[in-house]
């Protein structure tokens, strides 16, 4: 139980990257500090690090929640099924956040594909709430958002770029 417990303490990083909204932001800085021109200003610990913030800014009234469903229904280490059963309802929040934040496009083209890739038995079980379809497809939506937004960042930059190097020239 305790090497469980350690490896699950382990994926904290990575699901905090994967399910909240850190992914985009920090596709966001760091297209924005390549449009500015820097590629090394801000460095890339202070870049996370704001992005860090931002995310615990964003995802705090989900934590906030969280908190609300453990106390309501605290999670039960009597045996597997009991933890598996209090963990799922401990992130109903979290799956919220998901669900609202995920292009269902995307969510929809995962759910095809689940028939054409999974085993028959668990395709049938997959439906729209499972976080094994959920998760990927958040991260793709955020993936997608962050690389709009940055795009949208970019171009002003060069227009800017454009207008200066034909100024440049004309003289």
């Amino acid at each position: 139980l305790l090497a469980l417990f350690i490896g699950g303490i382990s994926l904290v990083p990575l699901l905090l990257i994967i399910c909240s909204a850190f992914l985009k932001i920090a596709i966001v800085l760091t297209i924005t500090r390549n449009a500015i021109g820097v590629q090394q200003v801000p460095p890339n610990m202070a870049l996370y690090a704001i992005a860090l913030a931002a995310t615990l800014f964003i995802m705090a009234p989900v934590g906030h929640n969280i908190a609300e469903q453990v106390k309501e229904r605290p999670l039960d280490f009597s045996n597997t099924e009991a933890l598996q059963g209090s963990a799922l309802n401990a992130i109903k929040p979290l799956q919220a956040f998901m669900s609202r934040n995920t292009n269902p496009d995307i969510l929809a083209h995962l759910l095809e594909n689940t028939q054409r890739m999974w085993p028959k038995e668990r395709a049938e079980q997959a439906s729209r709430d499972d976080l094994m379809l959920l998760i990927p497809a958040f991260m793709l939506s955020e993936l997608e958002a962050g690389f709009q937004m940055g795009f949208l960042i970019y171009i002003p930059f060069i227009v800017i770029d454009l207008i200066v190097s034909n100024l440049l020239l004309a003289l």
